[in-house]
């Protein structure tokens, strides 16, 4: 699993608590933060990802 897969699934099942009124509010409040983290963090993967993929290999340059 990558981390973008990880962050995923994580993001998921954090939304699903949130979304669980069974759930006591204080936790819910709780998840709703992590989810906010994940997000950012998701994010941050996404675009080193990217950006790795677009900048030339270093062996790529010696040659």
């Amino acid at each position: 699993m990558t981390t973008e897969e990880y962050l995923k699934q994580r993001i998921k099942d954090l939304e699903n608590n949130v979304c669980d009124s069974s759930l006591p509010l204080k936790f819910r409040k709780n998840q709703a933060f992590a989810l906010l983290n994940y997000r950012d963090d998701l994010k941050q993967a996404v675009f080193e990802n990217s950006r790795r993929r677009r900048l030339p290999r270093e062996g790529n340059l010696e040659q």
